[in-house]
């Protein structure tokens, strides 16, 4: 089947049924003889198919999965964006963000309780953002973490994206404040524009 073709899948029997039938089975067999450029174009047809019906989230999170790199045994690994993509300080040429993908849940927090439930309402919501968008509602997007060093929010915000299939944005600091003038507002800028055009979670 040609990657190009369009995908229509109806909510009840149809030729489409018969597609997009076919697309899975194109999905499976690939991976079952690793064909790696076979999987990959089954795959975009789904996406673009999902596109095509507003499931904007659900399309960025399969296209995630497919473009993600292999994680390590801490469950990070550097999401594949190249340096000219990030958000740089225009003075010192550094990166204003660093961009991680981290494949943790919820096993990996040890928290009580009442710490936990709050995020996993927060992830609950996200993770239903287009359910919740067809009752003209929006899910929380924003939390504070606090606590002494070293009790577990760096964790937790890994988790989050982990949880969610979302890149971690972690805003540099070092590299926002500038000692030219008016550069880090323009460097906060420059975070802020690149991170409302994303779907991460940062910190």
């Amino acid at each position: 089947m040609s990657p190009n073709r369009k995908l229509t899948v109806p909510s009840h029997g149809g030729p489409s049924d018969i597609v997009y039938g076919d697309v899975l089975r194109q999905l499976f067999r690939s991976f079952a003889h690793r064909d790696d450029a076979s999987f990959r174009s089954a795959a975009e047809s789904i996406i673009r198919d999902e596109r095509a019906k507003n499931h904007r989230l659900l399309a960025d999170d399969l296209e995630r999965f497919i473009t993600r790199r292999p994680s390590n045994q801490n469950g990070a690994g550097v999401a594949p964006r190249r340096r000219d993509d990030l958000p740089m300080d225009r003075e010192r040429g550094f990166p204003l963000v660093d961009v991680a993908d981290f494949d943790l849940d919820w096993s990996r927090l040890v928290a009580p309780n009442e710490t936990l439930e709050p995020l996993r309402r927060l992830v609950e919501e996200n993770a239903r953002a287009d359910l919740l968008a067809t009752a003209g509602l929006r899910p929380s997007a924003r939390a504070l973490f606090y606590g002494p060093p070293g009790c577990g929010k760096t964790l937790a915000a890994r988790v989050v994206a982990g949880v969610l299939s979302r890149p971690l944005v972690t805003v540099r600091f070092d590299a926002v404040v500038s000692s030219f003038l008016g550069e880090t507002a323009a460097n906060l800028r420059r975070v802020f524009d690149f991170v409302s055009v994303g779907n991460g979670v940062v910190q």
